[in-house]
């Protein structure tokens, strides 16, 4: 049996002790439970978007689980999506992408856990623009055409993908993929649709 632990929204900074006081919580459960890896699915940081302390803070406590860990950005790590009022200073861009690939690692990529093929994606570039939402768009699109007939595949994601129309239309901006984007992967996957979607930052569940 392959086990595998979720973890998001951990907000860790050291100006933010009961978040890092959580992730000690968390560690002492990877202890326990020896996962086979641990993903965790956005904001590891409190502000690593204008903060490199909190960046090289979350990567820190990354590497302590005595397990493999992988991880995707989320808002407060890289940045929210572009195009959605956000001011400036809060919006994704290149430098605030790079600064994340520096120092924590890859912001999408591809694993094989047991049977099941994850592809992570860094759901804050779209809309942006950026070189590196072009280049992640023409990755997924490859990695999706050379699966094999039938190969269960996760996708992993800070924000949401969608939801009901109903909820998409009562909801932020922010708190799922904006709406091309959504589209886009829809096109992507309308013959062979992810088994599942794992996501975080509604800070539900």
């Amino acid at each position: 049996m392959v086990r595998v632990i979720l973890v998001s929204d951990t907000h860790l900074s050291r100006t933010a002790p009961e978040a890092e006081a959580n992730w000690e919580a968390v560690l002492r459960h990877v202890g326990v439970t020896a996962p086979d890896v641990v993903i965790h699915l956005g904001d590891l940081t409190l502000d690593g978007a204008r903060s490199p302390h909190d960046l090289a803070e979350g990567r820190r406590q990354l590497d302590r689980p005595p397990a493999p860990w992988r991880a995707v950005p989320g808002n407060h790590d890289v940045g929210e999506n572009a195009g959605g009022g956000a001011p400036d200073d809060r919006t994704v861009d290149a430098a605030r992408q790079q600064r994340w690939l520096d120092i924590v690692g890859a912001d999408h990529w591809a694993a094989t856990v047991s049977r099941w093929t994850l592809l992570a994606v860094n759901a804050q570039l779209l809309g942006s623009g950026l070189v590196a939402e072009t280049a992640q768009w023409a990755w997924l699109e490859e990695q999706l055409s050379g699966l094999r007939e039938n190969q269960p595949v996760a996708l992993i994601t800070h924000k949401p993908v969608t939801a009901t129309g109903a909820e998409l239309a009562a909801s932020p901006f922010y708190r799922f993929w904006p709406a091309p984007g959504r589209d886009r992967l829809g096109a992507l996957v309308k013959d062979r649709p992810p088994a599942l979607v794992l996501s975080g930052h509604v800070h539900q569940y």
